[in-house]
């Protein structure tokens, strides 16, 4: 199979070295570049996290499951150690997630903690603070005919967002409200089911930001250059202390609203036609 045919690419790199993921990497478009990853397993490992180590070319994370991950940027690589074996696809997504960040911010890409799902041929940024119901938005997304191209970690590059594996990981009541997905256990710190994704594009223009909020009445209003701001800067993927500020600033320039929506499955259908109404045209 020719490079451009191989299931190995997301984020914008091919991820070598690992044993068969299935369906959840993408064909590897021409002219991203590889990075070769090594698993292995220690039993011994706890979940507490090791210090961060950041710089231009290096860093080392501890994972809250207990594992660690350090990647080189010279040439691009991947050491990933963990607590006990875990399946080739879950290597990938949710414990590659660091390591993707990490490569794109060194080649001057931005890394948010979030998902992303195309509209009217655009993508748009899903963010929100931990407990938003971002997977669950990208599931109720999904169901409504969008592509959904990244769960999780966004990587955005140059005005277009690139896709990530092509999976959903929703929590237990999720799935079993939305009716779909399948049983992983729990992986990295928390039990998942699994969205399997269509095919579709791998680089789609960006649209803009979506902040994602709880709230009683139904609502999409425009954020303005200062909100939009804080959004990116609380939203970064990794802890690190500094972001590509061009990357920052761009990202900053273009459109941004905040979502709100009940916390009831009654209103999830309305909610999701509120957001895609409002984007039509936006």
């Amino acid at each position: 199979m020719s490079a451009a045919g191989r299931r190995d690419a997301a984020w914008g790199w091919r991820w070598r070295g690992l044993d068969d993921t299935g369906r959840v990497l993408n064909a590897a478009p021409g002219g991203w570049p590889e990075v070769e990853v090594t698993v292995t397993y220690d039993a011994l490992l706890t979940p507490t996290p090791t210090p961060v180590v950041w710089s231009p070319d290096r860093a080392e994370f501890g994972l809250r499951s207990g594992g660690r991950i350090a990647i080189g940027g010279q040439p691009p690589s991947v050491a990933l150690c963990l607590p006990r074996p875990v399946p080739a696809e879950c290597v990938v997504q949710p414990h590659l997630a660091a390591a993707a960040a990490s490569l794109g911010i060194w080649a001057g890409s931005e890394a948010l903690h979030g998902g992303a799902f195309v509209h009217d041929g655009r993508a748009w940024a899903l963010i929100g603070d931990k407990g938003a119901g971002k997977s669950t938005a990208l599931g109720q997304l999904a169901g409504a005919g969008c592509h959904v191209l990244a769960d999780d970690l966004v990587i955005w590059r140059r005005g277009e967002v690139l896709a990530g594996p092509r999976c959903v990981d929703l929590r237990p009541e999720a799935a079993r409200e939305l009716g779909v997905g399948r049983p992983l256990g729990v992986i990295g710190s928390r039990e998942r089911w699994r969205l399997d994704l269509a095919e579709g594009p791998t680089v789609v223009a960006f649209g803009g930001l979506i902040r994602l909020q709880w709230g009683e009445e139904l609502s999409l209003q425009p954020l303005d250059v200062q909100e939009r701001l804080q959004l990116i800067l609380l939203s970064g993927a990794l802890p690190i202390p500094s972001r590509p500020s061009e990357a920052v600033l761009e990202l900053a320039s273009h459109t941004a609203l905040s979502w709100t929506r009940p916390k009831s499955w009654a209103r999830s259908d309305d909610a999701t036609r509120v957001l895609l109404d409002g984007l039509t045209g936006a």
